[in-house]
This record gives structure tokens, sequence and C-alpha cells, in this order.
């Protein structure tokens, strides 16, 4: 049975309706939604035209689309994406384009037309300079932060109007007063030496004939970090100051373009921002905004820093903007002081976040009346909050304007669960006045992914991973969103797996490998954060299980999206820092050239581990991703050299750490024997006794954790590929000691950066230890790509037996379409559902319990079915397939069946 495929999800580089694309063959992208029963989708054709109407507020009629760009033709294909390659495209051009599948009966029908237009390509296109305030060009800056404004006159309404914009530091534009976007934090995080976050904005709305106004306020953001005093701070940075470069373009009806550019004619002030510290908070005095009574206003001539030809280059990234997902309500206000002088409350949102605090105040807070406010993931015994996991002080204050408001801070982000709030005495004698809230702030990138299970334990768990990856999920993603706000490498690589199925990464993550390459060494050296805003020391700037990410990324977005442009991009970069590692090693422990530098196994609760074994682990692993990637991408040579380079380490590390009379791996500690058997260096016999010291070993601790961060991954693949998932179940879940369910008793709401969460110095939002996400989806509920497939074309369902644990599922939504599985089991039977999108085929494996022989449901091709489980090639399509076994009958009843032959019919009906 087939079926007419349709299309959706139409993405031009990763974005809807993007409208600063920043390359002229932009990717084109669709999802088949529907496909009928079977695998029905052989190939695609996509369309790609303009719009006389352009720039028109609604798609052009489907009947009569015109493919005046291009037209790819019927291509044999079951790809979800296509390159374009039409007439030539420059810079401001749009278009409209649509796809269509085509299946086995012939073509579905034509997606809704999708729009995109391409941003500034050319440094030439640009005729804005970087401007600021003229006290910011001193060599000690204020505090307070720059407002830059001009007028301009539109004749008559507009055709078409765009807003190109970037700023160093954080900027925040408007029109007339009003917010042109809903984009937050912009431009978001770089190496601002070299190019800085661009963005196109239509405003052809606004655009009416008469005299408008634009307006550029900035912070300093992470661009120009200065140690302030009374305040916390990470790190002293002052690579930027804050600058804003705008250039609007409208076009009247008449064709005719008119620029309004930023230059030195633009009129500049210190705005009622008093300071914007990217760690330390922001001061706001609002009886200060530019035009207020108590303002004295001082305009000057704003001043040109740089010109758009020697300034970073302004740079159109992938990444999907920072917006406000959420907003939250405090579960409770306590108040923990309260005088005549002054009260203190604290306000408790009920989970962990990375956002803004808002307050609103109606007109019976007096002008002048000054709130504070401290964000913080803890509370003290005496119910204040506690800032020893955020660094201290951090805090914002608001002084008011009066007549009632609302506000919050416009060019820093905290991560906190409570608010303390210091104010007047009127927080408790009129409370209804004050109205207080936290914004979630994430990028949008789209969620992807689901997780379930019977066990409420690891729900929860799941929850506590997907909650920390989304606090730290912004331009670049970060470790933390307090205290270090930093793009720490390796949880980028170690925690891909989660990463990508809660979240479509693929665009996302290609601005993180070009951050890498940025920041890259001219030694060859890939620092452990990227962009490098602050230079560390020793492993915190040199370790390969960090600088690893420099192809570990690029070749994970290959396999999962079926993309190879993030590896093409990183590929000569990769190679400089494994010539970078090999100089590192030449002569190196043991005279083995084996690495012995870097931080171990990150946070690990047993310190014995070797170095050199987590180095050397971490060198292999690259080199045989090196491999697999040059093969890919076609370099032959490359690919031999580094399998070599790849066994011969694996032969010295065996050579130094595994003892062949004992299967002693390293120090005995979890993490040695995890990484000797994850890389293989032991083999037959004695591989058995290593893994089964280790499990005796975790289970002598009453199944503690003591593996650190690089450890962990490598322990979930050693045991689950060792069929021990209850081994995994029972560390994950134990609270005798820091893990996990210690996490969970606790009452965390987000992943601690540390096993043992009481400690008051680590964050308490970090999915650095979020590699257990994996296992709750690939393993518990049994849905993971198979070995060897790219980009979700084949997977493997094969869901464990756990004791605490009768149902479970997932779901992925791939390039391919839905994906996913869910399954429950009780006394008798065992009940799968599968979903597969075309283009994708599953190999089952279902556990055969004790007496279940009987297969229901369709029926399905086999596939080496052993004793221990029915295996079967699953199909695209929706299917249902249960295992069941017979309920055991009477032993009388079953005597009677056997000795007394059956009545015959006729007889009955006898007498």
């Amino acid at each position: 049975m087939t079926g007419s495929p349709t299309v959706g999800h139409l993405r031009t580089e990763g974005l809807p309706r993007p409208m600063g694309v920043g390359t002229s063959t932009p990717r084109l992208s669709w999802r088949v939604e529907a496909a009928g029963p079977g695998d029905t989708v052989v190939g695609f054709r996509v369309q790609v035209g303009t719009d006389e109407r352009e720039p028109a507020d609604s798609p052009p009629d489907p009947e009569s689309f015109r493919a005046s760009l291009w037209d790819s033709g019927d291509v044999t294909s079951r790809r979800t994406s296509v390159d374009y390659a039409g007439s030539p495209l420059a810079s401001r051009d749009a278009f409209w384009w649509r796809v269509r599948a085509i299946g086995v009966d012939g073509p579905g029908a034509w997606s809704e037309p999708a729009h995109a237009e391409l941003g500034l390509l050319e440094v030439s296109d640009w005729s804005a300079d970087w401007i600021t305030h003229p006290d910011w060009t001193s060599t000690e800056p204020p505090e307070a932060c720059p407002v830059l404004t001009t007028a301009f006159v539109t004749v008559a309404g507009a055709r078409r109007a765009r807003l190109y914009v970037s700023g160093l530091g954080v900027y925040v534009v408007d029109i007339d007063g009003v917010a042109v976007d809903d984009a937050v934090l912009e431009p978001g995080t770089s190496d601002y030496a070299v190019r800085v976050a661009a963005r196109a904005l239509d405003v052809t709305e606004v655009m009416t004939a008469g005299t408008h106004r634009v307006t550029v306020r900035l912070g300093e953001g992470s661009a120009h970090v200065r140690e302030t005093v009374g305040r916390y701070t990470k790190f002293v940075g002052r690579r930027r100051i804050p600058a804003a470069l705008v250039q609007l373009e409208v076009e009247g009806q008449d064709g005719s373009v008119r620029r309004t550019v930023s230059n030195a004619s633009w009129r500049a002030t210190l705005g009622a921002t008093r300071l914007a510290h990217w760690y330390g908070g922001e001061d706001h005095d609002a009886r200060l905004e530019p035009g207020s009574a108590d303002a004295d206003t001082e305009w000057q001539q704003a001043v040109v820093v740089d010109t758009a030809h020697t300034g970073p280059r302004p740079w159109w990234r992938h990444a999907p903007p920072v917006t406000v997902h959420d907003v939250l309500t405090p579960v409770s206000l306590t108040i923990v002081a309260a005088s005549a002088q002054g009260t203190s409350v604290v306000a408790d949102f009920g989970v962990n976040i990375a956002g803004r605090p808002t307050i609103a105040l109606d007109a019976r807070v007096a002008r002048g009346t000054t709130l504070t406010l401290r964000p913080a993931e803890l509370v003290a015994s005496d119910g204040r909050v506690d800032q020893s996991s955020t660094g201290t002080p951090v805090f914002d204050t608001y002084t008011t304007r009066g007549g009632g408001e609302s506000w919050h801070p416009q060019f820093c982000y905290h991560g906190f669960r409570y608010l303390g709030i210091d104010g007047p005495a009127e927080l408790v004698t009129i409370p209804d006045a004050f109205t207080f809230r936290a914004e979630v702030l994430r990028t949008d990138d789209d969620r992807v992914g689901s997780f379930s299970a019977g066990d409420v334990r690891l729900e929860r768990l799941h929850t506590l991973v997907l909650r920390a990856i989304e606090s730290n999920l912004f331009s670049m993603p970060t470790d933390c969103p307090h205290r270090e706000k930093l793009g720490w490498l390796e949880q980028l690589h170690l925690v891909f797996g989660p990463l990508s199925h809660a979240f479509d990464v693929q665009e996302h993550f290609r601005d993180v490998v070009t951050h890498m390459v940025d920041a890259q060494a001219p030694d060859g050296l890939v620092p452990d954060i990227a962009p490098e805003l602050v230079v560390f020391e020793g492993g915190f700037r040199s370790d390969v299980n960090w600088g690893a990410a420099i192809l570990e990324i690029p070749w994970r977005l290959y396999v999962t999206y079926d993309d190879t442009r993030a590896l093409v991009a990183a590929w000569e970069a990769g190679v400089r820092y494994l010539d970078h590692l090999a100089g590192q090693a030449r002569g190196g422990l043991f005279g083995a050239g084996l690495l012995d530098h870097g931080l171990g196994d990150w946070k690990t609760l047993d310190d014995s581990t070797p170095r050199a074994l987590v180095a050397g682990h971490g060198h292999v692993r690259l080199l045989e991703t090196a491999t697999r990637a040059a093969r890919v991408l076609g370099h032959a040579a490359a690919a031999d050299r580094y399998a070599a380079e790849a066994t011969a380490r694996r032969r010295a590390l065996t050579q130094a750490f595994v003892d062949p009379d004992t299967a002693v791996c390293g120090s005995g500690s979890q993490t040695s024997y995890v990484l000797a058997l994850d890389l293989g260096l032991v083999e037959g016999p004695l591989r058995a006794r290593s893994l089964q010291q280790l499990v005796t070993g975790i289970e002598s601790t009453d199944h503690h954790l003591t593996v650190g961060e690089i450890g962990l991954p490598a322990l979930l693949r050693v045991l689950g590929g060792a069929g021990r998932h209850d081994t995994i179940h029972a560390m994950v879940t134990q609270t005798s000691g820091p893990g996990y369910g210690r996490m969970l008793e606790n009452g965390s709401t987000a992943l601690a950066e540390a096993w043992d969460d009481t400690v008051r110095s680590d964050s308490a939002n970090h999915f650095m230890l979020g590699a257990v996400g994996d296992w709750l989806v690939g393993d518990v509920a049994g849905l993971r790509q198979a070995t060897g497939s790219v980009g979700w074309s084949r997977v493997r369902i094969a869901p464990p037996l756990l004791d605490d644990v009768r149902r479970a599922g997932a779901s992925y939504r791939s390039r391919l379409g839905p994906t996913s599985v869910e399954w429950s089991r009780s006394r008798t039977r065992f009940d799968v559902g599968v979903e597969l999108p075309p283009g994708c085929t599953a190999t089952l494996e279902l556990p055969r319990l004790p007496g279940h022989e009987v297969v229901e449901g369709q029926r399905f091709e086999t596939a080496g079915s052993s004793a221990s489980a029915f295996c079967f090639v699953v199909p695209p399509g929706t299917w249902t397939i249960a295992t069941t076994r017979a309920e055991p009958q009477p032993v009388n009843a079953l005597r009677n069946r056997i000795t007394a032959p059956p009545t015959p019919r006729s007889r009955l009906h006898e007498g």
C-alpha cells in the first residue's frame, strides 16, 4: 500500500523565513510529513523563484509560482536537503521556494512556499560606521551605558525597509520607541576581534510617511568585562568597547532607496543604565531616561570608533536568536526581614533557570524607590539567598520614576531559582503594588525529542539534564548561566547525544565550529574554551578531551544530520591540532609518545586514575574520528596515517596501563577500567575478567559512581554494551552517596556540576554530567541510531529488562521525519509500538521473556533471533508488535482435555 507524500517544515540555512542569509548558495531543507504506509519517497523536486509582488506579506499563489531562479528537476534521492544551485544570488536578494516529494506512485503535492532573503554579503555593502559615545573612547570609560540616536524622514509609505544592525557588547534597538524584534542579548558571543553577528530586520510596516527615530542602547556584554568594585566578575577582558553599526535601507514605491547609516552625525548620551556588567548585574535609574525631567540629558556628537572596513567583520550567524521562552510566577514569597527602614523578601520560582527577573510596580510605589534584586540558585539556613554557587555579589538595582512602570535587565542575564528582593517597607504593607516574574531565556532551536518512563526517578533525571541543557543554550552554549558563561568545549561533544536529541542544533553548532576555528592558536592548539574570551593556563587551556571538539563536533553533526559542511570547515584546523598533539606527545610518558597533561577525569570522586590514560583515551578517540572523517572527505592518505597512529597509541596504552596477569586496568578505579575497555585495550578472556572486576567493584560500594565527566560516557558505553543496564540503573538511582539519585533526593531541579551537589562552590545548573541522557533515550527507551548509520537512516530499537521499569518511550524528529518507540510489559506481555519515517529502517530486538513464544501484530523479516531476543527488520511506517505467553491451565483441566475425548456436536442435541 502506498500513499502520496507531503512535505513541510521548510528551512533556509536551518531557519524559518530568515532575513539575513549569509551565503549565496543557501541550503534548503524540509521534512517529509506523511508518506503513507511503507517506504514511498524516492525523490524530490525544488523550485526557487521571485514574486513580482515582492515583498509580499503572503506567499505567491501556488498555481502561478514561477521557478524563475532555479528548478532542480526530479532528483532521485531520499535526501531532505539540497544546496541552492540556480541563478547567482547577491546581497539583499529575496526569493520564495517550494518542494515536493516524489513517491513510487508519482509526485506528491507542492509544499507551501517558504521565503528567505540574503543579508549584506560583502564588507563593501556596508556604508555605516561603528560609533559610540565619545566618553567611551577614553582610557577609563564610564560605567554608564551609551545611547545613540538619529532622526530620519520617510517621504511616502515604504515598499520595503530593512534594518541591518550589529553591535559590540549587547545592543537593544528600537524605532520610535518600539522594539523591532523579540530577540534579546544581541549580537551573542564571538571573537570580537574577528567577527560579530549582524541581523537583518523587516521594518517595512513602521515606515509610514513622516519623521522617525532609530535608537540604539548599548551594554558592555562579554566584549568588555571590567573589574567593578562590589560586583562579581569571572575575568577582566576589555576587548571591545560598546559600539553600534546600523544601516537602514528604505525602498520607496518608486524604487528609490534612502539609507540612514550610523556615522558621526548621530547623537549620543549616557543613558539611565548606569552599569551593565556581564557577570555582576545591572543598575538602572528610570529617572535618568533621556528626555525625562531629571535626566539633564547632554546629547553630544557620536564618534566613529572604527570603520566597517577595518573593524570586526559583520557575520551572518546560523544560531537562532535568544528569546523569552517562558514567564514564571513565584511559587512562594517569603519575608526574611521587615522594618520601617526596609524589607527583604525571597521569591522562589520553583525551578533553576537561565533568564532575567522582571518587576512591575503600580502608581503607589513612590518615585525614587530603589529595589535590589539578588538572583541565586540556593537559599541559606536563615532563608536569605545564597550566591556561593553563582559568584557573589551579583545583583540588579532599579530606581523608579514613579507613576507605574515595569523593568527587566536588558544587557545581562542570570542563572537562578530564587530572587532576593531588598526594598521599602511597602513590599510587605502593600505587596500587591509589586509584581515579580522570571523570564526564561534560550536560543530558538526547535525541540525535536521526548522521553518518558514508568520509573519516575528516570523521568525526573531526564528533566534535570534537559533543564541544564536549556539553561546553557545561548549563541555559544555555555557551561553555566552565571559564574562563568563560557564556551567550555568538552561537554558539547561528550553530551552531544542528549543535546541533539532534545534540540535541532545542526545549524547552531556550525557556529560552534566557526568559534573553535577562530580560537585556534598559531601553534595549532585548540583551547578549552571558544571563543577564547580569557586565556587560562595549564590544563584549563590545553586538554585533548576539550580540544578534540574541533573534529568530534563536526563528526557528530555529520552522523546525526548527514551534513558534511562542518567537517569541511573544520578539517584543516583539525589537522593542525593533531599535528600539535603529535608534537606534545613526542617522547612522552615512558618514551611511548603518550600525552600526559590536562585536567584528567574532571570532577571525578577518585583521582587515582592516571592522567596519561585519560589523555590517551581522548587522543585515540580523536584519531579514530579523524580517520573516519578523512574517509568521508576523501583524504585516503590522511585516513591511513591516523589509523596507524591510533593503533600505535592504543598499543602503548595497553602496555602502560593493563596488567596482563591480573586484568587490572590503570589504578583499578572505575575510570581506569572503563577507559581501557572502551578503547579495546583489554581483549579476549582478559576483557571478561576486567569487566567483572569493574562490576564487582561497583557493587561493593553500593553502586556509587566515582567517574568524572570524561569517564562517564565510557562507563555508559561499556556497561551498556555488555548488557549491564541493571548496574547502570542501580548507579543512577542510588541515594546513599553522591550521584544523580542524591541530586533528585535533595530536590535539584537542574543537573548539578558535581556528583556531590551539596558543595556550594559548584553550579547547580550545569549539563557537563548529562551523558546519562543518552542512556535514558538510547537504552531505557531503546531508541538509538544504528552503528554506521548516517542521518538516522537506520535505527536500533532494543529496550532492556529492568526490574523497576515497566514502560518507556522516546521520540525524535530527524531530517527524514518522526521516529518513535513506546514499549510496556506485564507478566504476560511485552508490547512495542514503532513509528519510522520514509527512508528509515529499524532493527527491533525484543527481549525473549520466559515462555514468550507467540508474536502478535505485524509480521516482519527476522534478523538473527537468539535465545535472549526476538530480532526483526522493521520498514518505514507505524507498527505494533507484542510477545505473549499463554496463561498456565490448572492441572485437572489439562488432564481432562487429554483423557476425555471431545463430544461430537451432533450428540449434544440428542435426548
